[in-house]
């Protein structure tokens, strides 16, 4: 083991810049050449002091050079390393000026749909990258100011000429005047999650009217029974005129009509919230939910924890309709945690009895009211923050999925949400016979 000596020696030695090390083999050589000219004209006794010195600087120059070939190596093995994660990574980054692109990494090549780094570099980033160039000239006046620029979202096009939604965090580079020379920046492919959260929002709407429409028919058709049942009383009574059992008559008609028309908007009310399922990976699914929740939430003091089931059954669902569920619990947790100034959610998935279990943990204040916590219009939340449509129409997509939905408070503090729905048959079989191997 080297001592402190030698240790801090070779700290030295390392932390060095590369210069200086050519300044000291420059001297030293030239101190060599001078003990090899006067040599010859130096006494005896001089002789063997200049001996030992050339000895000395020898061993100089060997240390000198050791020290520039391991930074040498240590160079090259972390450019190797920048170059490994840069090229490696599955965002894209990419280096320009205001004139173009400059470095583009493969996995913003593939994002755009160009064939090689230098097809991309060659295009015009006004004309053939960006679907509204102002987007540019206000990124621009935005870099005069700022030296960071952090989750832009712009409208970019690929080179087949479909527009994709990027986010961009970038920082500026700037000359000795302080104006921007050029730029860094990671970019971000988030026009999936741009589709998905227009579906969950479409769907949300879809159910809240749902409700609405099938509490409206439910509240006519209780009257309207009544209207039709007085008027075929009288239209069958022989002791009134026929006139008037002729009005009973219409009456009858148009009450049935109504009646016809409450049955469609109560057909809508549950076709609204009702897809065509599929087999579904539900560890996908959250995970998916996950990701969209971390990416909202990278500047807030919430961590999310996944602990998925590898061996997770499949179920037959609604792939948006269960993925509103999980964006709903999330989010309720979400704004649980903020108001406690933070905390984690963690997502479990597991397989039991035929069932696939979905629960969800926080470590934030817990459920005020258990018993409403599933009821229409019933939140916690500042008005104008929601309007407790959210966990009931969960619940009556779980209720449709053949499942449960169970809420409770955690024994350590905390909301707890635990969902189960029938696996597939076939998966459950398959689930069942592993099982039961494994207990064997």
């Amino acid at each position: 083991m080297p001592t402190g000596a030698t240790h801090q020696a070779r700290s030295l030695l390392a932390r060095t810049p590369l210069r200086i090390y050519a300044i000291a083999v420059v001297a030293v050589t030239a101190l060599a050449i001078f003990f090899f000219f006067s040599y010859p004209i130096l006494p005896g006794e001089m002789r063997g002091l200049l001996s030992l010195l050339f000895l000395v600087l020898v061993l100089l120059i060997a240390t000198i050079t050791a020290a520039i070939s391991r930074r040498i190596a240590n160079l090259a093995l972390s450019e190797s390393n920048y170059r490994s994660l840069v090229q490696g990574a599955t965002y894209g980054i990419f280096r320009s000026n205001r004139q173009g692109l400059m470095f583009a990494n493969p996995a913003l090549v593939k994002m755009l749909g160009y064939n090689s780094e230098a097809e991309l570099l060659a295009i015009d980033l006004d004309t053939d990258l960006y679907r509204d160039a102002g987007e540019r000239d206000r990124l621009f006046d935005r870099y005069m100011d700022e030296d960071y620029v952090e989750g832009v979202e712009l409208r970019w096009k690929r080179k087949d000429g479909s527009v994709i939604t990027v986010r961009v965090s970038s920082r500026v580079l700037r000359d000795e005047s302080g104006q921007p020379e050029s730029f860094e920046g990671i970019v971000e492919d988030v026009t999936a999650r741009h589709v998905i959260e227009a579906q969950l929002r479409h769907s949300d709407k879809l159910t809240a009217l749902g409700r609405l429409v099938a509490g409206a028919a439910h509240e006519i058709n209780n009257p309207l029974t009544a209207i039709y049942g007085y008027a075929e009383l009288l239209a069958t009574n022989p002791a009134l005129p026929e006139e008037l059992r002729d009005f009973a008559e219409k009456i009858q008609q148009q009450a049935r009509r109504t009646k016809a028309i409450t049955a469609s908007l109560q057909n809508f009310s549950q076709q609204a919230s009702r897809e065509k399922k599929q087999l579904l990976d539900l560890n996908t699914l959250l995970n998916n939910a996950l990701r969209i929740q971390e990416m909202n939430l990278a500047p807030n003091n919430i961590t999310f924890k996944s602990l998925l089931d590898p061996q997770l059954p499949r179920v037959l669902g609604d792939e948006y309709q269960l993925l509103e569920v999980c964006m709903h619990i999330l989010n309720n947790s979400v704004d649980a945690l903020k108001s406690a100034g933070g905390g984690a959610i963690t997502a479990r998935t597991s397989a039991e009895n035929g069932q696939v279990v979905l629960a969800f943990n926080d470590s934030g204040p817990g459920i005020e009211d258990l018993s409403r916590i599933f009821d229409p219009f019933y939140t916690t939340k500042p008005v104008g923050n929601g309007a407790g449509l959210g966990l009931s129409a969960c619940y009556g997509i779980i209720k449709d999925h053949g499942g449960s939905i169970v809420a409770a408070n955690g024994p350590e503090g905390g909301a707890q949400v635990i969902i189960k729905l029938p696996a597939a048959k076939a998966e459950a079989d398959a689930a069942l016979s592993t099982a039961a191997q494994k207990s064997n």
